[in-house]
């Protein structure tokens, strides 16, 4: 019994060791799938840019004409202490630039424990560093104007 004892608790032993490495595992795989999430998201709304109106070290601001009612739309993306969040503005008209503010519209939040976050123009490309963890780089062609 006791050495049938001694077996059992070093297999649980050894089964829980596994399911938390597999957890930990899993939940850097997910935050791996969230920061891409956001990054494609980001890019996504970067490639309709007709304008774009900041670049910031941890923002980034545009301007993007649509169809419809709505007809144009400023979307900025900011990261504050940690969060990263999209400001989106709907209106009937274009706005003036220098009017403008980061923080203007509807608030929402993309992803949380962010570590870093930097736009940087490079001639007619912006490269996008997101650090969560571990850190991703991409680099967008602009089509849209910028100053």
């Amino acid at each position: 019994m006791a050495i049938g004892s001694v077996i059992v608790v070093l297999m649980s032993q050894i089964l829980l060791s596994g399911l938390n490495g597999a957890s930990t595992f899993g939940k850097r795989i997910n935050g791996d799938n969230d920061m891409t999430f956001a990054m494609n998201s980001m890019i996504d709304e970067l490639l309709e840019a007709d304008e774009i109106y900041q670049i910031q070290d941890r923002a980034v601001q545009f301007y993007v004409r649509e169809n419809g009612e709505d007809g144009h739309k400023i979307v900025s993306y900011l990261l504050k202490d940690g969060t990263l969040s999209r400001y989106a503005d709907h209106d009937h008209l274009k706005y003036d630039k220098e009017k403008v503010k980061l923080t203007k519209g509807t608030r929402t939040v993309i992803l949380d424990d962010v570590d870093d976050l930097k736009f940087k123009r490079e001639g007619e490309c912006l490269r996008i560093y997101m650090k969560r963890g571990k850190g991703s780089e991409r680099i967008v062609a602009l089509r849209g104007r910028y100053d």
